[in-house]
């Protein structure tokens, strides 16, 4: 097994699936970490790697093999992987820290959780304490705080509308746009989060030129009541939050149709228009512009059984 770059995993009991997490910000003040008899599952669809001794050295994974071929330093600190196993590290891809200040307390507690629960890498896709997120983000990559390293969007970028996250940058124009990507740039931001549903014309293509021209990915919801799926593609997205509505209305016959009802009512439509031809010719052009898509299926899942257990049919006692 070929080590990776950085020391950033994750250790778990096969008995209650947490023990530890070890990250390349967290060595524990050993400049050598040797995890002994670990068991390690590498992701790669292969069969477990029992009983390896796994050496990182200054934060970076540097040696993984059976144990009578481990050189582990005399001043190495020592980890027992018996019963354990050894994943990489996990990602969460789509979070919010927000709620204003009266929760930031409850959001700090998150940076512990996710750490004790193996996930060593968060997106925070748009926030309304950009500034303490921000700080967060440098205390624990200067090895201050524990937590997982944050790729932060800061602020969402949307329209003055009804309904319209607080915190986010409003804009109305296409100068406007351009600012409010300069503004996240300035910030620190590491990539531009679009919200809105729809954009007067020109102010998409603004927003992506400018992302482009500071260095920055741009993506996230797109404006389905203003643009198609494919034309925000050619305006210059690099990626798409969430699998619906917008991989779905990319894939139904009657895309503009579903413009401007109301979100359950887009749901059916999109559903009973689903085309497979044009899902998989979607799917293509994803791949062709290397367009990343966080399908987000747990906000799915949960969607989906508020909407059952909210149906009518469940008044009368239905059940399944």
């Amino acid at each position: 097994m070929q080590p990776t770059p950085e020391a950033r995993f994750s250790l778990f009991r096969s008995s209650n699936v947490l023990a530890a997490l070890l990250c390349s910000h967290l060595a524990w003040g050993a400049d050598v970490i040797s995890i002994q008899h670990v068991s390690i599952i590498d992701a790669t669809g292969g069969s477990v790697q029992s009983d390896r001794t796994v050496l990182i050295s200054e934060g970076r994974l540097t040696w993984i093999g059976p144990p009578s071929r481990a050189r582990v330093p005399k001043h190495a600190s020592l980890v027992n992987g018996r019963g354990k196993y050894l994943i990489p590290g996990l990602w969460d891809m789509h979070v919010h820290l927000r709620g204003g200040k009266d929760l930031i307390p409850d959001n700090e507690s998150w940076l512990s959780l996710f750490v004790a629960n193996g996930i060593v890498g968060i997106r925070e896709m748009g926030n309304d304490i950009p500034e303490t997120v921000l700080h967060w983000r440098q205390e624990i990559a200067n090895g201050k705080r524990e937590g997982p390293r944050i790729l932060t969007a800061a602020r969402k970028i949307d329209v003055a509308r009804q309904g319209a996250w607080p915190g986010s940058i409003l804009i109305t124009d296409a100068e406007s746009a351009r600012a409010a990507v300069r503004q996240l740039k300035a910030m620190g931001a590491d990539f531009v989060k679009i919200y809105a549903p729809a954009y007067p014309p020109g102010i998409l293509e603004a927003l992506t030129a400018e992302a482009r021209q500071q260095g920055l990915k741009i993506g996230g919801h797109l404006p389905l009541d203003s643009s198609t799926v494919r034309e925000s593609i050619d305006a210059g997205v690099n990626f798409i939050e969430h699998l619906e509505p917008y991989i779905l209305a990319g894939s139904s016959t009657d895309e503009v149709g579903i413009r401007g009802k109301p979100t359950d009512s887009q749901y059916l439509m999109l559903a009973q228009t689903y085309d497979d031809g044009r899902a998989r010719d979607l799917a293509a052009l994803l791949s062709r512009k290397g367009i990343s898509v966080t399908p987000t299926l747990a906000v799915l899942h949960h969607g989906t059984c508020l909407a059952w257990s909210s149906a009518p049919r469940h008044l009368y006692g239905a059940t399944s």
